[in-house]
């Protein structure tokens, strides 16, 4: 259960990175964004 939580939590950063980037986000809020949810 617990490693499938955190792929999950990883695939949704991973989505989150996309969308911020089409939003035309620069690479380092979004890495800030990133650190945040962590």
């Amino acid at each position: 259960m617990e490693k499938k939580k955190a792929h999950d939590l990883n695939s949704d950063k991973v989505l989150l990175r996309i969308l911020l980037k089409k939003l035309g986000y620069e690479e380092e809020v979004i890495d800030k964004v990133c650190e945040v949810i962590k």
